[in-house]
């Protein structure tokens, strides 16, 4: 399994089919070369590719356990730890409602 790790080695993805690449394919796209001639490293899997300039690193594992998420986790000396920075997504929806219940409860004094 390999990891794309990105600064501070916050992990971005992980898949069995990362490789480095570079622009070239006949249809347009990235295609498979050495790391050294490498512009990109692609995610063949999910099709998603981030530049190779220095500020990603891909590291093969044995395992990824299954709790492990990307940008939620980390990869440090050869294990996978919780990012201390990480804030969960909360969608505009969520946040809508969550201010509606405080103003309710605001209003409604504490009786939402």
């Amino acid at each position: 399994m390999k990891v794309i790790l990105h600064n501070k080695n916050v992990v971005l993805e992980i898949a069995e089919d990362i490789v480095f690449a570079k622009p070239g394919a006949e249809d347009g796209g990235l295609q498979e070369c050495p790391k050294e001639e490498a512009t990109h490293i692609w995610n063949r899997e999910l099709n998603t590719a981030c530049m190779n300039n220095g500020d990603f690193t891909v590291v093969e594992v044995e395992e990824v356990p299954e709790d492990v998420e990307p940008v939620k986790y980390k990869y440090e000396d050869g294990k996978f730890v919780e990012n201390e920075e990480y804030v969960p997504y909360i969608s505009p929806e969520e946040r809508i409602e969550a201010l509606e219940d405080m103003v309710n409860m605001l209003l409604l004094g504490g009786n939402a």
